[in-house]
């Protein structure tokens, strides 16, 4: 059963936390993935090299986090940027960024599953996620993922 409260991630660092409705910490999960370097600072100058990101957390009914990181995409190189405030199209962030879900079990402060996607994804709702794809048309598509943890 899921525990009352609320988990928080930092978006900068693999921490979790569970915090109770009275406002107090019940439960920090510090982990060191190799593939996650912690970083202060955003990088703002154009076309950084991408930073990972703990982007979504989702407590199942099973009481297991689902956490959503995005990484590099290990083939990302810099490209130009035209001009001030240019906008990364759905195809450039596919280039730029892969996500790695995992499946936490709190309790047994461990990780039960990890998976990484060649896409960014998003949590769209219970179970599911979504990503935007740009097609040969330069229309875009979304597709919708469904999750489910097989043990």
């Amino acid at each position: 059963p899921a525990a009352k409260g609320v988990w928080v991630g930092h978006y900068n660092q693999s921490r979790l936390e569970h915090w109770d409705s009275l406002g107090n910490m019940r439960q920090v999960l510090v982990r060191d993935p190799d593939w996650f370097e912690p970083w202060a600072l955003l990088d703002t100058r154009p076309n950084p090299t991408p930073s990972p990101a703990l982007t979504s957390l989702w407590l199942d009914g099973r009481g297991y986090l689902w956490t959503f990181t995005e990484v590099p995409d290990p083939t990302w190189k810099p490209e130009k940027v035209k001009g001030e405030g240019a906008t990364l199209t759905p195809d450039a962030i596919e280039k730029r960024y892969d996500t790695i879900i995992e499946v936490i079990d709190p309790a047994a402060k461990r990780v039960l599953a990890r998976s990484r996607f060649p896409t960014l994804l998003s949590i769209s709702a219970r179970g599911t996620a979504v990503s935007l794809i740009e097609i040969e048309s330069g229309d875009v598509r979304l597709d919708v993922w469904k999750l489910e943890l097989v043990r």
